[in-house]
């Protein structure tokens, strides 16, 4: 009996060592790919979180909150002025007028923007996820740890080791998903807990801290309050079925901790839109629900059996139904709900970005992840409950060994990844801009051409300025008289050479005399109107 519990505890410590290794080198591998981020890509939604992380670092947590762009404003109000209104645009990427403030502001919640200033700039996508992905690290490195069975030990390095490629692909489609992830996986186990705690308290807190990290999950992307509905619905179910303090008391801590932990979205959209439950979402963001057939089986088809995100929808899904299926007959009713929760998120979040005008590949990752862990957890704890003959020193021990290899290798390779992170050259402009100046650009609108649009956003980013597209698209006569417009401000006036038509501009006010040339700025020859214009 005695050389059968020696052979059984040698192999699960061969299983947790083999999944602690395996791991190991994936975080390797990602934390590496997370050097070479280049925050500044052109693409709408990291220019806007940058724009985000520029606002706390410049005006504090506080007034960070407030993401009105007054360049816009201003270059709104000037074509109507100039009476172009419909033949120059004045939009930007992710934000929208809103009329109940006067205010053009960026729709996402702060949450992702605010832990992007935590960063140096240039290296604050990097930052980021290098937080997210060591996170992620170490919750792993103790879960294997105190893992009690050969399956347990299994299932964590598996599925760890995928949730860290997840990180990659396709966790880097957006900077609101890096911090997403670890908060999923918190939340799984939390939700295991406020169903199998030991006792009321601790179930009741367990779904105090659920909430609360489902409330900062909102913060980082408005869409994470969806993940609430599972456990509204089996909350409702269980105080119909089981009325009991506990019943009654951990949808009330859920639902409160959810606020709380929201609070700085609620504070923006009260800032921004004029209302704590009102968004700074619009445009096809806002639009109805999808009816027609077509567009519902394309949708269908794209979620689920497209990419590493239909993938992953699949494995959580499989996972749930299966381990249902097992505590059913088994009756294992406090394994049982968490797998609902899980179940109905993953269900409703599914129907509803399925029926949503918008879709992208990220969308359906925050349920999916949430329901892959559940499982996962559902899966650990039972087979935990069946290892009671695990010796003591071998868990002592499995435990020791991922001490040592945690420290060592987040120390080591955590500390080198920031010191490449740190020692990349800043930038820094080569002319100034100052913050009332208008800037033209070509191109008719933002989304015209990858050209003007990335340059639109470079100015955005770099700058903090607003450049206006499309003035090469106007008569000889519209431009003269859109440009005397900014002059009777006395706002000063830059133009960038950046395609054909714009050089054609430059060309024209060249012979009068009107512009001076600055140099060159993201690859284009750049000018500034001359200040007789202006007085």
């Amino acid at each position: 009996m005695g050389l059968i519990v020696k052979l059984r505890d040698s192999a699960f410590l061969l299983t947790a060592t083999a999944s602690l290794i395996v791991t190991s080198c994936l975080y390797l591998s990602v934390l590496h790919s997370h050097t070479k981020l280049v925050e500044d890509r052109g693409v709408h939604d990291d220019i806007c979180y940058l724009r985000q992380a520029y606002l706390f670092r410049t005006k504090g947590v506080i007034g960070g909150l407030n993401t009105d762009n007054p360049s816009v404003r201003y270059a709104m109000s000037l074509i109507h002025k100039a009476g172009l209104t419909g033949q120059l645009a004045s939009s930007v990427p992710c934000h929208n007028f809103l009329q109940a403030t006067n205010k053009f502001s960026i729709q996402y919640p702060p949450g992702t923007g605010f832990l992007l200033s935590a960063f140096p700039e240039g290296s604050q996508a990097s930052g980021l996820y290098i937080a997210s992905s060591t996170t992620i690290f170490l919750m792993l490195m103790w879960l294997i740890a105190t893992a009690r069975s050969q399956l347990a030990a299994c299932a964590l390095g598996v599925i760890g080791s995928l949730t860290l490629y997840l990180m990659v692909n396709p966790a880097k489609a957006s900077y609101s998903i890096a911090p997403t992830m670890p908060l999923c996986i918190a939340a799984a186990y939390l939700t295991i807990r406020m169903f199998s705690g030991a006792s009321s308290t601790t179930k009741i807190l367990a779904a105090a801290l659920a909430g609360l990290l489902l409330g900062f999950a909102t913060d980082i992307r408005l869409s994470s309050a969806l993940l609430a509905f599972g456990y509204a619905a089996v909350f409702a179910l269980e105080f119909v079925r089981n009325r009991t303090w506990v019943t009654f008391l951990q949808p009330i801590a859920f639902g409160i901790s959810m606020i709380a932990g929201a609070i700085p979205t609620l504070a923006a959209n009260f800032i921004n839109a004029g209302s704590p439950f009102s968004t700074a979402y619009g445009g096809i963001d806002t639009a109805p629900p999808l009816t027609s057939l077509d567009p519902l089986t394309t949708q269908i088809k794209w979620y689920l059996f497209s990419g590493t995100h239909g993938v992953l929808t699949w494995l959580a899904l499989v996972l749930l139904i299966t381990l249902a299926t097992v505590t059913i007959r088994r009756s294992h009713t406090s394994l049982r709900l968490p797998l609902l929760v899980a179940i109905i998120t993953l269900a409703s979040n599914d129907a509803y970005f399925i029926t949503h005008p918008v879709r992208s590949q990220y969308y359906s990752v925050p349920p999916a992840m949430l329901g892959l862990w559940v499982g996962i957890f559902v899966l650990v704890f039972w087979t935990n409950r069946k290892e009671t003959s695990r010796s003591i020193s071998s868990i002592a021990i499995s435990r020791i060994s991922a001490a040592v290899v945690t420290l060592t290798l987040t120390a080591a390779l955590t500390l080198l990844a920031y010191w490449g992170m740190f020692s990349r050259p800043q930038f820094t402009p080569g002319l100034t801009i100052e913050p009332n100046a208008v800037i033209w650009i070509g191109g008719s609108s933002w989304m015209d051409g990858w050209k003007s649009d990335g340059l639109a956003l470079a100015f955005q980013y770099r700058f903090q300025r607003h450049a206006i597209s499309g003035l090469s698209t106007l008569s000889i006569l519209d431009q003269d008289k859109i440009i005397a417009t900014v002059a009777t401000d006395s706002r000063p006036q830059f133009i960038v050479a950046d395609d054909q038509e714009m050089q054609e501009i430059v060309a024209r006010l060249t012979k009068t005399g009107k512009i001076s040339s600055l140099g060159r700025v993201f690859g284009a020859n750049m000018y500034r109107v001359g200040d007789d214009l202006i007085h």
